[in-house]
């Protein structure tokens, strides 16, 4: 008895805390003009250039990106270069791609940097609907003051 609880205290120390996470990340899911509004940063970018910060306890992925348009934020922001995200997508991380495509990107800023995840609103451009590109260009700040609201 006393050799099995030795090896159990011994093999879950092993472990690290990365090797216990799990997928946990979950999102409610969000109409785009919520997300707009939602956001202090809105733009389309394509990626240039990633590398991994070492900081927190599972890193920080920093992509940088060459901002093509902005929608909103400009106030707060007027140029973004870099995105900072999660390392890893079970801590809602988002896994964007180097110079293959453009996406539109939202985003909150904390302390001078622009943080997305996987629970804002990020989409390849090419991907938009009609409809959402009109709502980026010209209605969604117009709807920012309401609630969008889906009823069955």
């Amino acid at each position: 008895m006393t050799a099995w609880l030795s090896f159990l205290v011994v093999f879950l120390c092993s472990w690290s805390l990365r090797d216990l996470v799990v997928e946990a990340c979950t999102c409610v899911p969000i109409h785009p003009q919520d997300a707009f509004c939602n956001s202090d940063i809105v733009i389309r970018a394509k990626v240039v250039g990633k590398k991994l910060m070492k900081d927190g306890p599972f890193g920080t992925m920093r992509y940088t990106v060459k901002q093509m348009k902005m929608y909103r934020g400009f106030q707060i922001m007027p140029h973004v270069q870099y995105i900072y995200t999660e390392a890893s997508e079970s801590l809602c991380g988002v896994k964007l791609e180097v110079n293959k495509y453009q996406y539109l990107i939202t985003g909150r800023v904390y302390e001078g940097k622009v943080y997305t995840g996987l629970c804002n609103w990020y989409e390849k451009w090419d991907r938009l609907t009609l409809s959402q590109r009109k709502g980026l260009n010209h209605r969604y700040h117009l709807g920012c003051g309401c609630k969008v609201c889906v009823s069955n």
